[in-house]
């Protein structure tokens, strides 16, 4: 379904992991982005409440670290109960609207100039990997 906007966006977003799957194992929050134009979740009531009794959604959209940085809606498509992605009951099949694969390395990010800073400044390495690898990484050690 299009974007409540009606426009393409392309931006960074803040998640929440809902459910415990392989791709989202020892994870709870990381930020990604998402660039659509008809990405918003809409279904019926009564797949809304089996998605929700079945621990099928992976994702939600929450207030975090880039919405506060770009000043932004939590939300960013009108998806309801604000939820970004969802997993099969195996939880192995993963449908997600933000595109982990585009933030794969730590420069991706829109803050990251910032974050480099504070981190130089407080003694700490600079990370190499984005917070989409993580999902990956996750994957690929189930399947293994």
């Amino acid at each position: 379904m299009g974007n409540d906007g009606g426009r393409y966006l392309n931006r960074w977003v803040d998640l929440r992991v809902e459910n415990d799957s392989p791709w989202t194992a020892n994870l709870r929050e990381l930020s990604l982005p998402i660039a659509h134009g008809e990405g918003r979740l809409f279904t019926d009531p009564a797949v809304l409440r089996e998605l929700n009794e079945k621990s099928l959604v992976a994702l939600r959209y929450v207030r975090g670290e880039m919405c506060d940085y770009q000043e932004l809606p939590t939300n960013p498509n009108g998806s309801l109960e604000d939820i970004a992605g969802v997993t099969d009951e195996s939880g192995r099949v993963l449908g997600l609207m933000p595109h982990p694969e585009r933030a794969m390395f730590f420069t991706q990010a829109p803050n990251w100039p910032v974050r480099a800073e504070m981190l130089r400044r407080s003694g700490q390495p600079l990370p190499d990997e984005g917070p989409g690898l993580a999902l990956f990484r996750n994957a690929v050690r189930y399947f293994e």
